[in-house]
């Protein structure tokens, strides 16, 4: 099984600024969605992807904390949008990501 690197960063709510936390290893990335959205006149991609994680407790702090985090995977950055731990199963966790560019 390959594990896929992805960086989690936090935001510092006082200096309003993006630390790297750690880099994370997913176990799959898919593809969720894409769409176009046209704002002011210009025209937006916006690309959603989940990342597999095991289940840990600094995966679930995401769930509860989702705007003070951020996911870089491949040179983009994704605002985290989405948390499934299925079933309240602990074992995977799935986050979605949204890249706006």
């Amino acid at each position: 099984m390959s594990y896929i690197p992805v960086k989690l960063q936090h935001l510092d709510a006082e200096s309003e600024t993006w630390s790297d936390v750690m880099t994370l290893h997913a176990l799959k990335v898919n593809h969720k969605s894409g769409a176009e959205t046209f704002d002011t006149g210009a025209g937006q991609y916006h690309l959603a992807l989940v990342f597999r994680f095991a289940w840990s407790r600094l995966i679930e702090a995401l769930r509860y904390d989702p705007q003070h985090y951020q996911l870089v995977y491949d040179g983009h950055l994704f605002n985290i949008v989405g948390y499934d731990d299925f079933m309240e199963g602990h074992i995977y966790a799935d986050i979605t990501g949204v890249a706006y560019g």
